[in-house]
């Protein structure tokens, strides 16, 4: 939680108020998924419904099975498979999440059922930037079902 200047709290941090967000051009998410996508779809449905002020510019996704391609590509979105597998090292790995958000001009990471954990490497090139919304929370708590 983060104190804001008028006393009360945010249960965001850092505090990201109306105010903030008002009248700016959309912020510029890359969306980071695992598996099936949907809270991708989502995150692509609030903003097409109007309530979020944001374009989503890539899809990042590590399993090459994962439904959440589908999706971004029915909602016209560009997406790029980074298999974990293929790397010798998280922060490796992380590098080229990193390379590839660049890439796509991202200004906002979510993590949207990534079922992987990262790296310092990750973290600092975002910092402050970075909205897990996946109820897992690794490594204390794994799975799809955590908050169960």
């Amino acid at each position: 939680m983060t104190l804001r200047p008028d006393s009360t709290l945010s249960l965001v941090s850092p505090d990201i108020s109306a105010d903030t967000l008002g009248t700016q051009s959309p912020l510029k998410l890359g969306i980071l998924a695992s598996r099936n996508g949907s809270n991708f779809e989502a995150v692509a449905q609030a903003i097409k419904d109007g309530q979020l002020n944001a374009q989503i510019q890539v899809l990042i996704y590590n399993n090459p099975d994962a439904y959440a391609a589908v999706r971004a590509a029915k909602w016209g979105v560009p997406a790029v498979l980074l298999n974990h597998r293929d790397y010798k090292s998280r922060e490796e790995l992380d590098e080229q999440i990193v390379q590839t958000l660049r890439q796509y001009d991202v200004e906002w990471v979510v993590m949207a059922g990534w079922m992987r954990l990262v790296t310092s490497v990750f973290i600092d090139a975002f910092p402050d930037k970075i909205i897990n919304i996946h109820p897992s929370l690794l490594p204390s708590f794994k799975g799809g079902r955590a908050v169960e």
